[in-house]
């Protein structure tokens, strides 16, 4: 069914009556020029938020890939996503994802997340000694990863969904030859991207 809205458009900061330093996570910054107030009058269907930039009556955005549309929920900012943008750092417009919900809103800036990186060693030495006897994929923002490793018969030797777990060169509790093995690793990031890696690991003693 169609619903029906109220907006009212404020060229102000929305900082005298929604705090600006009251973010959630993901959001750098709010607007500190302008906020918008919509509510819905009548029907009940989600819908998509649309804002306009438009320099100078707009703050001026540096980095368009990281916009995102900012709701206040009562307490503080959080982000609304961004389905679409368009136009450039002068003037355009930005579509949240779904809502379902109403109050101020406004453009902020989203964090920029590092990128991400993935560790894997070309061997390790299960011999004892404490120095590169466990084999571990390291890696920053990610979120979930899945190693497998095999031998060169093709059987599973080791699993995990764990970065804090390792092989340590044994199958069944028996410690392993030296050999090179072949591992599969499926990691997941911070901004929910699947990333594939393959290759060979040597066993040394």
């Amino acid at each position: 069914s169609a619903g029906h809205f109220t907006a009212y458009y404020i060229n102000e900061d929305p900082d005298l009556l929604y705090s600006r330093s009251m973010i959630s996570d993901s959001i750098e910054e709010v607007s500190s020029c302008e906020y918008w107030m919509l509510d819905r009058t009548s029907g009940s269907s989600d819908v998509s938020v649309t804002l306009n930039w438009d320099d100078p009556r707009s703050c001026h955005f540096d980095e368009l890939s990281t916009l995102l549309v900012a709701k206040w929920n009562g307490s503080e900012w959080i982000s609304e996503g961004n389905a679409s943008t368009t136009g450039n750092t002068g003037s355009g417009s930005i579509t949240s994802q779904i809502v379902s919900s109403f109050s101020p809103f406004t453009i902020a800036q989203g964090k920029q997340e590092a990128p991400t990186e993935l560790l894997i060693p070309d061997a390790f030495s299960p011999n004892g000694d404490g120095a590169n006897d466990i084999f571990y994929v390291r890696g920053s923002n990610i979120i979930d990863i899945h190693l497998k490793i095999f031998n060169r018969w093709g059987e599973l030797v080791f699993e995990t969904h764990n970065q804090s777990v390792g092989w340590d060169g044994t199958f069944k509790g028996k410690p392993q030859e030296m050999d090179a093995y072949v591992f599969t690793l499926v990691a997941v990031n911070t901004n929910n991207e699947k990333l594939q890696r393959n290759g060979t690991i040597l066993l040394l003693r």
